[in-house]
């Protein structure tokens, strides 16, 4: 009788007691039929779904304003997700740009933040708290004035000496029109390379992105014009043929102090010049590398681009600016009719976008906020990042009279190209940087309060998480203008890496 008592205890125990109707079973696994039970098991499992959406809400929270005029999708980015490895049990999902680049992982965050840290530990440079931004500023980021009055002392007749021989050598008339962050107030360090569009006034064109690739159109003649016949298959205008035909041109201006610059990429729209100034810079010359690019203006705004009008008060009317087509070669290999294609440009809005980009919008007056402070900081330090091996030579002299930042980039940068990666071309330009901070301006924080010159080192240093987000694939950046059109697809993962570290190692000398 014990024994079987003793049995029954054990049983007893084995029992599990519903809270919901207070019934005892073997087991509370496959107890469905209380209704009770039912709808808290119910309500359990929304409280965990509910709590995983909530921390990857959480996670993306950061990046959602930053996305609002872009498709996140994998399509938006020209990305599909897919695999590292063979091995199963440790696969690593990463997302592919144009099935080629892949996004840097965490280990590989992990692995660049140490590295960057190494530099610190290992004294290649030295943890100091006296760097002073302003100094920085002052005398490696800001142009003096007398350089810009000098530069356009030199580059105004340049300009106008090109419009006439272009309407000498055409039947057209010529627009100059001076661009490029000479012109909108960004330039850094020294003014020593300037751009200017080259407008063909041209009548009874208009533009058809209909099969054209993102960020591509085709230039249609809607009225037979006997000064475009050799230029054109059936009634489109070849890009091709056009540049080559006003490229000839312009081969007439090479004489000199005006010679070819042979570093221009044959793909590009422009036609390179290194123009020698007959001043002096230092011991040797003061020369500018100047871009002249010729171009077709449209008013309006293509119907592929982006409308940004209701983003901020301060882009309205941007749309009233109109654009440009530029005879950039299409690279995407299914590309049709080629020859046919034209690069969408929006220099002139872009110029407005940034040239006024610190205008107080309650007062009208400038330098009203830091946001163009941030901008040419940021380019510095890229510039100093992207320097060859040969400028890279460390100068103790540097470490005065507000260089110190310089020398201290420059000794990471040198430390980092001769034990892990050097680059050898860089793809990473100031324009996907001016597309960053575009969106910094005029997405993800517009109001002028979070950009008061007091607060320069916080949004830098903000901006510069932003950057290092940008260049793991984290934070997927279009072309500010036109959707779709993944403006880092190209920028490799060494590229990637190396600039991280430099973003790191800038993040703690501010």
């Amino acid at each position: 009788m014990a024994k079987h008592k003793g049995k029954e205890e054990e049983f007893q125990d084995l029992e599990e007691t519903c809270h919901h109707c207070h019934r005892k079973y073997a087991s509370l696994a496959n107890h469905t039929k209380c209704q009770k039970r039912g709808g808290a098991m119910i309500t359990a499992k929304s409280k965990v779904t509910s709590l995983k959406q909530e921390q990857e809400d959480d996670g993306k929270k950061e990046n959602r304003d930053s996305k609002k005029f872009q498709n996140s999708d994998e399509r938006s980015n020209g990305g599909t997700w897919g695999y590292i490895t063979a091995d199963k049990s440790k696969r690593v999902a990463v997302m592919t740009y144009n099935r080629q680049k892949p996004v840097l992982s965490s280990a590989d965050k992990e692995e660049l933040e140490q590295f960057a840290n190494d530099i610190f530990e290992k004294k290649i440079i030295e943890t100091k708290n006296t760097r002073n931004i302003g100094e920085f500023f002052g005398k490696q980021v800001q142009v003096r004035k007398h350089q810009i009055g000098t530069a356009r002392e030199l580059f105004n007749p340049l300009v106008q000496r090109v419009i006439c021989h272009l309407e000498a050598k055409t039947s057209w008339k010529w627009e100059g029109l001076k661009s490029g962050s000479s012109y909108d107030g960004t330039k850094v360090s020294t003014l020593d390379e300037m751009d200017c569009m080259f407008v063909a006034k041209l009548k009874n064109l208009e533009v058809s992105t209909c099969g054209a690739p993102v960020g591509f159109c085709y230039v249609k003649v809607t009225q037979p014009q006997e000064d475009l016949t050799d230029l054109c298959q059936d009634e489109f205008i070849s890009s091709t043929k056009f540049k080559q035909y006003i490229f000839r041109c312009l081969e007439d201006i090479l004489v000199g102090p005006i010679t070819r610059d042979t570093t221009v990429e044959p793909t590009s729209p422009s036609f390179g010049i290194i123009y020698d100034t007959g001043l002096k810079d230092g011991d040797s010359n003061f020369l500018i590398s100047i871009d002249l690019v010729p171009a077709l203006y449209f008013p309006g705004w293509p119907d592929t681009a982006r409308d940004i009008s209701s983003c901020t008060q301060r882009l309205k009317d941007i749309s009233k600016k109109g654009f440009h087509v530029v005879a950039k070669e299409c690279d995407i290999a299914d590309a049709k009719d080629r020859n046919l294609l034209w690069r969408l440009s929006f220099s002139t809005a872009e110029m407005a976008i940034t040239k006024y980009a610190d205008l107080s919008g309650c007062t009208g007056n400038s330098e009203q906020t830091c946001r163009k402070k941030v901008l040419r900081i940021l380019k510095r330090i890229l510039e100093i990042a992207k320097e060859g091996e040969g400028s890279a030579r460390i100068d103790e002299s540097l470490a005065t009279q507000g260089k110190e930042i310089s020398s201290d980039l420059r000794r990471a940068a040198q430390y980092t190209r001769e034990h892990v990666y050097c680059v050898d071309k860089h793809s990473f330009t100031t324009y996907q940087l001016r597309t960053l901070m575009w969106n910094e301006f005029y997405v993800v924080t517009p109001g002028d309060h979070m950009w008061r010159n007091d607060s320069l080192v916080n949004r830098l240093k903000l901006t510069i998480v932003k950057l290092k987000k940008m260049l793991t694939g984290e934070l997927p950046m279009d072309h500010f203008f036109i959707p779709n059109c993944d403006i880092m697809a190209r920028v490799s993962p060494v590229e990637r890496k190396y600039l991280y570290i430099m973003a790191c190692v800038a993040e703690k000398l501010l």
